[in-house]
């Protein structure tokens, strides 16, 4: 199993914790990388064009979330390391 490291390449501390992740898991012997996430910008552009609408169980705690770029950016990163691995690497995948 292959296992990713979601960072912002335009968030150098982002960088710095991936790499330090990355060394500590290929020092264990797992078959890692790191796998370039999205900013809030980037995230809202694809959600727009992707025709993504948040999900509202109703509390008001969502909207505060969604409302939030940092969430948005997590939320588009993870799908699309889940696409990756779904449709490309088609081996399970388990995104914490």
């Amino acid at each position: 199993m292959k296992a990713r490291i979601i960072y912002l390449p335009d968030v150098e501390h982002t960088v710095v914790a991936a790499n330090n992740a990355l060394q500590s898991a290929l020092d264990n012997g797992l078959d890692a990388a790191v796998y370039p996430g999205y900013a809030p910008k980037e995230a809202d552009e694809i959600i727009k064009h992707l025709h993504l609408k948040p999900y509202n169980p109703g509390p008001k705690l969502f909207n505060i979330k969604n409302a939030k770029g940092g969430v948005r950016g997590c939320f588009v990163s993870h799908l699309h390391l889940w696409k990756w691995c779904a449709f490309e690497v088609r081996e399970p995948v388990v995104i914490k």
